[in-house]
């Protein structure tokens, strides 16, 4: 059981590392064209804009690093049943 405890600790302390180093990677992904080709609707709107962006970019970051925690802990659970295998 043990095992398992530390499997899913790791896995959440590398979800909220890894969601940092998506958002370093989908922050400027987002915001970037924003700046360069909508700065009309950021003028008209610049609240809506920004917070429209920044959820988009969170939803981003979180698809990824749940993507990459789901690899983690699938190679984690393969070798926690048959440690001999890999």
């Amino acid at each position: 059981m043990e095992c398992r405890e530390s499997c899913l600790t790791h896995a959440l302390t590398e979800w909220t590392h890894g969601f940092g180093r998506a958002a370093q990677i989908y922050v400027p992904v987002h915001f970037l064209p924003l700046l360069v080709f909508k700065a009309k609707q950021i003028q008209q709107s610049p609240m809506g804009t920004v917070m429209k962006t920044t959820y988009n970019a969170i939803c981003s970051s979180a698809f990824l690093t749940t993507y990459q925690v789901n690899i983690f802990l699938f190679v984690d659970v393969i070798y926690f049943l048959n440690p001999n295998k890999l």
